[in-house]
């Protein structure tokens, strides 16, 4: 609230004069109000550049989550785990002999996700930890969509016949990470999430605008009671600032 001696002063007339002791005193209470005001402004806008980062990095992700991922297997990067297994899938299903009975279900199945589940390693698996924005992005778009191709397919039933049961060993190794993979990014990254925190932010920037506009327009209040007591002083003495 602002003191009755602070409006006097504000509304100090041109030329007038104050007794020394009374316009210092004047002068240290509207310099003290001045930093005080600086101070809540730049919590105003600590608190909006907060919110501003976080909803940024829901809806255009910076953090690379998928290395924290990999190193909980002793790995660098996502790339070295999901590669491998795209690798070795791709190799055993080449190498099965050109005779192998084609006719089970279990055999469609892996048929298939070799040619939906393990596309070129170079577009999908080659992430790049030093682009982490650019690879998260692509990286929401991929995994999606292989959880989804991945998904929507019934498991046979019954016993995995004889040679493919490597194949069945890194196949489901390799679809759990992208299941794993698919929670992180719904669970941090999904629609609900963002405009959420979208809300969130919105209001923290509409805040930070009034309570800015209401802090500035007290500063310069203040800053004119500053000037009229420089410029008031009965005796002509240099204040210092």
């Amino acid at each position: 609230m602002i003191s009755l001696r602070s409006f006097a002063a504000h509304s100090l007339p041109e030329n007038s004069t104050l007794p020394e002791i009374v316009a210092q005193d004047i002068l240290t209470h509207s310099k003290n109000k001045i930093r005080e005001i600086g101070k809540k402004i730049a919590r105003e806008e600590s608190k909006y550049y907060t919110m501003y980062k976080n909803y940024t990095n829901i809806l255009d992700p910076e953090d690379d989550f998928t290395g924290a991922y990999a190193q909980k297997y002793g790995e660098e990067c996502l790339y070295d785990i999901m590669n491998r297994f795209s690798i070795n899938f791709k190799g055993l299903y080449t190498d099965l002999p050109k005779d192998y009975d084609e006719g089970t279900e279990w055999y469609a199945y892996f048929e298939y996700m070799f040619f939906r589940a393990f596309p070129d390693n170079s577009i999908v698996w080659d992430i790049n930890s030093n682009y982490a924005r650019r690879d998260n992005k692509r990286l929401i778009v991929v995994l999606r969509g292989l959880y989804d191709i991945i998904s929507e397919v019934p498991v046979p039933c019954g016993e995995v016949p004889h040679g493919l049961n490597e194949m069945h060993r890194v196949f489901f190794t390799y679809s759990g990470h992208v299941n794993n993979l698919h929670k992180i990014i719904k669970s941090r990254f999904s629609c609900s999430n963002v405009f959420a925190l979208q809300k969130k932010y919105v209001y923290v920037y509409e805040e930070r605008s009034r309570v800015k506009e209401i802090l500035k327009n007290l500063r310069e209040f203040y800053e004119k009671i500053k000037y009229n007591m420089y410029s008031s002083v009965y005796v002509p003495v240099v204040l210092r600032c």
